[in-house]
């Protein structure tokens, strides 16, 4: 938050906006606190959070965000309330597993984890962001996002038709925003298909660290990127499944995350003791068998998938 804060106010000083003032709550910038919601608490366990799983299933429940190698040995997880957004629980076990395996050099992970901050947090560390294509946003029939071009040396939006959207403003969450003259828009032949604005105004949002999300589409067309997606249903997948369905990861009976987290890691301690044991089995424990297990530890890439719900 530090530090898209920061380059919020310097790209707003450079583009001669005032930069934002800190704030102690999510209010206007006054001090205050801002509007508060309401959030629907279980009485059974006041800890665990609503989880929506698809549009009509909605039920209390804790979601696992785990992290394994190639080798489906799980390197790293994190519980947290089902009501916590996957992206929000990223840093923490990437931190956890770049600190204990720095060898890793691929990130693969799902659609919910993609988005500009950890892209940015990926590729500032000198790794590589696998991530799957993300279908746009939009009204079906209407321009997508990626019709508007950004133009970096004018700073400007160039709309389908052609048009200039000048530059207006950096907000609070880090959007530069550009606004069409409504004098063009009123007479253009694809407004239709553009906006359905009132005063025939387009609004077009880029994050000032769009370029981060451009470079993860990038690797994802390379031939590494789509080898690497493509392991997540032999891997992260696989262990997802093993979990729910050998070691009755689907519901639980405890109460509190607390002791929800504890069990959850002792059931995916068990699964990679469980494996190593078939590893040794196979393979003799022997002194050249730890080594190739050393080894394959150089080559490591990390794999995150979507969150498992816990009811």
């Amino acid at each position: 938050d530090e530090q898209l804060r920061k380059e919020i106010n310097e790209d707003r000083e450079k583009n001669g906006k005032k930069p934002f003032r800190d704030k102690d709550g999510d209010g206007d910038g006054t001090g205050e606190a801002g509007e508060q919601r309401e959030v629907i608490v279980s009485t059974t366990d006041p800890e665990s959070g609503l989880f929506h799983k698809g549009e009509h299933k909605i039920e209390f429940a804790y979601t696992t965000h785990v992290a394994c190698d190639k080798n489906n040995f799980i390197l790293g997880l994190e519980v947290t309330p089902g009501n916590v957004h996957d992206s929000l629980i990223f840093d923490q076990v990437y931190d956890q597993v770049v600190e204990r395996f720095p060898e890793v050099d691929t990130v693969v992970v799902d659609a919910g984890y993609k988005t500009p901050w950890i892209c940015k947090k990926i590729i500032d560390d000198g790794r590589n962001p696998s991530m799957p294509y993300k279908r746009p946003l939009g009204k079906k029939g209407f321009f997508r996002s990626y019709e508007f071009v950004y133009d970096e040396y004018y700073n400007c939006v160039i709309c389908p038709n052609n048009q200039v959207l000048p530059y207006v403003t950096t907000t609070r969450e880090g959007y530069r925003q550009f606004k069409s003259d409504p004098n063009v828009c009123r007479s253009c032949p694809n407004l239709a298909c553009c906006t359905e604005s009132r005063v025939h105004q387009k609004v077009v949002q880029k994050h000032i660290w769009e370029d981060y999300l451009e470079k993860a589409e990038d690797f994802r067309h390379s031939a590494k990127g789509k080898a690497t997606y493509t392991k997540r249903g032999e891997t992260i997948e696989r262990v997802f499944a093993d979990a729910k369905e050998k070691h009755s990861m689907r519901y639980t009976n405890h109460r509190g995350l607390t002791r929800v987290t504890n069990w959850v890691r002792l059931k995916f301690a068990a699964m990679n003791l469980k494996k190593l044991a078939m590893w040794a089995f196979k393979n003799g424990l022997s002194p050249s068998f730890l080594a190739r297990i050393h080894a394959r530890r150089q080559k490591w890439a990390l794999f995150l998938f979507e969150t498992m719900p816990i009811l």
